[in-house]
């Protein structure tokens, strides 16, 4: 007796029988590391919910300087950022992306090698923006580097899988992600030239960063180009993912512990 799914279906079927767990842990992760943030701010809690935390916390907690990071060497700038954000509006502008996209490409990918393109990613978005930032001191986070990694990787998924991928998918993909990146890179461009609100108010949105977001949304791609995605009928908790998920959350915590051991600023209350 045959199956009366046809594999279009069956294909979404064990898609969606994937759990996602780690785009929601990360998206925890960074609502816990704001609080903290939150907590040991030098401002008021309002005015660090609307105007974003002072500099001080924020180089403590590892967020990006090319001060500290190339002239004092702090090579787990690269990485801390990517778990950080200066206020409440960023925080939830990337959580709204991350609660859209992560699961989408952690169930095309497992969740190890959705760790990897989260943190590779992430990194060329910190790095692409430590090049392209004449500021030396201005501190800059967020996760906005691995977000638009995700939607390289979907991007590039859907041209070279197009042939695996059920025709739903891959124009969802396509339209949808090209309509959000097209909208932010405009939106970007707009703001970093001054044209959006006019050069004395380009400071409104002081985190979107075109350059790291753009490195990050080459790299999701050339990474998918490079990594196979895990088809849903193959198991996705393999040793070499339980492997990978080990070696990303040992980076992550360690860069961590060094932002701890290195925090330039002791702050008494």
């Amino acid at each position: 007796m045959q199956s009366s799914h046809s594999p279009n279906e069956k294909f979404t079927d064990r898609f969606f029988a994937r759990q996602p767990w780690l785009a929601y842990s990360i998206l925890g992760l960074n609502v816990i590391v704001f609080l903290v943030m939150l907590k040991a701010s030098l401002l008021p809690i309002r005015l660090t919910l609307i105007a974003g935390n002072d500099h001080a916390t924020l180089i403590n907690f590892g967020a990006k300087s090319n001060f500290w990071l190339l002239q004092q060497r702090q090579w787990f700038r690269l990485v801390t950022p990517i778990f950080i954000h200066i206020g409440l509006l960023h925080l939830a502008s990337n959580s709204y992306a991350l609660w859209i996209v992560g699961p989408i490409v952690e169930r095309l990918y497992g969740s190890g090698r959705f760790a990897l393109l989260y943190l590779l990613t992430g990194i060329a978005g910190v790095a692409g923006s430590v090049l392209t930032r004449g500021d030396v001191q201005s501190p800059v986070a967020g996760a906005s580097g691995a977000l638009f990694g995700l939607f390289g990787a979907l991007l590039m998924v859907s041209f070279k899988y197009r042939h695996e991928l059920p025709t739903t998918f891959r124009q969802a993909f396509r339209k949808g992600i090209l309509l959000v990146v097209g909208f932010n890179f405009l939106f970007g461009l707009l703001n970093n030239t001054g044209w959006l609100f006019g050069n004395r108010f380009r400071a409104v949105i002081p985190f979107i960063d075109l350059w790291g977001h753009a490195s990050g949304l080459l790299t999701g791609a050339i990474l998918a180009m490079i990594l196979p995605y895990l088809p849903p009928e193959k198991n996705s908790h393999s040793w070499l993912d339980k492997l990978i998920l080990v070696i990303c959350l040992f980076i992550v915590s360690y860069c961590f512990l060094r932002a701890y051991q290195l925090r330039p600023y002791f702050i008494q209350r």
